[in-house]
């Protein structure tokens, strides 16, 4: 415990790129550093195929998660049948507000609180 410990940056160019490229790819240092050139590239090629892999997979869930177009088409489908029966109920209940209307005939208290007007 009682040593003391120096060590030299050597402001050497393989050690700014170093630097730049361990930053740049997000991995950082951590508490063990490759020293030695050697030990530096196959980090360097670690690094980046842990990002390659990484985008890789992201690229295949994205793709996954995508509808195709017949999904779509059918999604559309759907959806136009949906807005179809609520047209119908609307349209149902609109003429049936204005027969009690002209007809006399007491509206029920749902029939009151109806927004003849509105098409949810």
């Amino acid at each position: 415990y009682g040593r003391t410990f120096q060590k030299n940056n050597d402001a050497y160019i393989q050690n700014s790129v170093w630097f730049v490229f361990i930053s740049t790819m997000t991995v950082g240092y951590g508490d063990i550093i490759p020293t030695t050139h050697a030990g530096r590239a196959v980090a360097a090629f670690a690094a980046l195929a842990g990002i390659v892999m990484a985008s890789l997979v992201t690229a295949s869930l994205s793709n996954l998660m995508e509808w195709s177009a017949d999904e779509q088409s059918a999604m559309g489908v759907l959806i136009r049948e949906q807005a179809r029966g609520r047209l119908s109920l609307a349209a149902a209940n609109m003429l049936s507000l204005w027969w009690r209307k002209r007809t006399g005939r007491r509206l029920s208290r749902r029939q009151q609180r109806m927004d003849m007007y509105r098409m949810k």
